[in-house]
């Protein structure tokens, strides 16, 4: 897997390097971070992630799309799971 990084400069048609500045913002609430960490936690815990869960330290979120598509009678489901480890400090 690969580690995302941000862009350092974007360059425009003419070859001329535009730095480009990130200002540090939250997304959400050190609160709302918090209980949704709680609630992904649960998921690992006692739903439908439990496989996903790595020395009880893990949290995250399952989830499932239709694709309206059937082999043998069965519908063929995309299924994901998006998570963070640890769950005591996530990185």
């Amino acid at each position: 897997m690969r580690e995302p990084s941000l862009v350092a400069a974007e360059v425009d048609r003419f070859g001329k390097r535009n730095p480009i500045e990130y200002a540090e913002r939250r997304a959400v609430s050190k609160r709302t971070s918090y209980l949704l960490l709680k609630y992904m936690r649960s998921v690992v815990e006692r739903g439908t992630g439990k496989n996903a869960d790595y020395k009880y330290m893990s949290a995250g979120k399952t989830a499932t799309a239709q694709t309206g598509q059937f082999v043998n009678g069965r519908e063929i489901l995309n299924t994901w799971f998006a998570g963070v480890y640890p769950y005591e400090n996530p990185e």
